[in-house]
């Protein structure tokens, strides 16, 4: 499992800097001769790296859609991330920090120029493709906007060129809810204290909450008329239905880090391409990539008229793009959770693929 050492510390996109920066990835598959077989894996918000151990990863492995028999998949974890990169974990470790709250301020922009040096440290000149959804998709317009000559083919499932508002409103609650837990302790906590913060359990809620559409739940979690009503020990503090049941379920989530998680959720919250990149078209009339915009018609947050948009600024650039509006009651995230939804989508994609 490589952690890769960045050879200088990296000057971030706010002013500062991050000291003795790493960068942890996963290689799934082998480089062919030349090295322009890779693909790379733009992961989620909450997602790792460890992608062929993750069921939500069902279209990445030998044979499959990201055939790693043929390609070579790299996945590198984002700066900030508890998944080996620099965080606020190893921050406190490598400059003896007594506050984790020391790590700095990190954008999308940092994590892509940071792994950029290391597929040239690897020695990769060409990519095949980059893809990835949702906050993967932030990560792979901002590749491909970073480095246009780089990529041969991109796939962004569910996702824009900025954060949705409606996130920004998420994620500060999240963020409320876990800084407003006396087991954060100004985040001086312990990992062994991390099961016992109630915040985690709530934001993982929110979380899954804000994904799935209303028809899936009218469609899975309508309940008939609560039969606890004739109970006289009933209360009104009781909770009612499967509805209430399955968004109070405990979500368990390997390696989840308080800080970390807030660190992510701030570096989506602050993405914006076009506030990155002031001549965000003239890099893209340099785009070489074959760009596929992958939305779902049931994502009441990245919604398909936004990857619509996105697809009709890059045609004016010049680009090679293409749209594909899938279906599922899944809605934001069906990329990973509904295989049969994404059917379409990839029988469409393949043949226009750049080899």
């Amino acid at each position: 499992m490589p952690v890769h050492k960045l050879r200088s510390s990296l000057i971030l996109e706010s002013g500062d800097t991050l000291f003795n920066p790493q960068v942890f990835y996963r290689k799934f598959g082998e480089f062919n001769h030349s090295k322009d077989n890779v693909i790379l894996y733009c992961h989620t918000l909450l997602g790792g790296v460890d992608l062929l151990a993750d069921d939500k990863c069902w279209f990445i492995g030998p044979g499959k859609f990201l055939d790693t028999s043929h390609y070579c998949v790299l996945a590198f974890s984002n700066l900030g991330t508890p998944f080996g990169s620099s965080s606020p974990i190893t921050y406190a470790i490598d400059q003896c920090s007594h506050s984790p709250l020391a790590f700095p301020l990190i954008t999308i922009r940092d994590s892509v120029r940071a792994h950029l040096q290391v597929l040239h440290d690897l020695g990769v000149q060409s990519i095949y493709c980059v893809t990835g959804g949702s906050f993967g998709g932030f990560t792979v317009y901002t590749f491909i906007t970073e480095s246009p000559n780089l990529f041969r083919n991109a796939i962004v499932f569910q996702s824009d060129i900025k954060v949705s508002v409606f996130s920004i409103a998420a994620f500060a609650l999240s963020k409320d809810l876990i800084t407003s837990d006396p087991v954060w302790a100004q985040g001086n906590y312990k990992p062994e204290h991390i099961s016992q913060m109630s915040s985690i359990q709530r934001v993982l809620s929110l979380n899954r909450l804000c994904q799935v559409s209303c028809q899936r739940f009218d469609a899975s979690l309508t309940d008939s008329y609560p039969s606890w009503l004739n109970s006289l020990s009933a209360q009104y503090v009781d909770n009612v239905g499967r509805a209430s049941n399955w968004i109070l379920k405990p979500s368990l989530w390997p390696r989840m880090d308080p800080n970390c998680l807030m660190v992510t959720l701030t570096s989506s919250s602050l993405f914006n391409l076009s506030f990155s990149y002031p001549d965000l078209q003239d890099r893209w009339s340099c785009l070489t990539a074959n760009v596929f915009h992958i939305p779902c018609e049931e994502d009441v947050e990245y919604y398909p008229s936004k990857a619509k948009a996105i697809h009709s600024l890059m045609a004016e650039s010049g680009v090679n793009t293409y749209f594909y509006s899938t279906s599922s009651l899944e809605a934001h995230g069906s990329f990973l959770t509904d295989p049969k939804s994404m059917i379409g989508a990839f029988d469409f994609i393949q043949p226009l693929m750049q080899l």
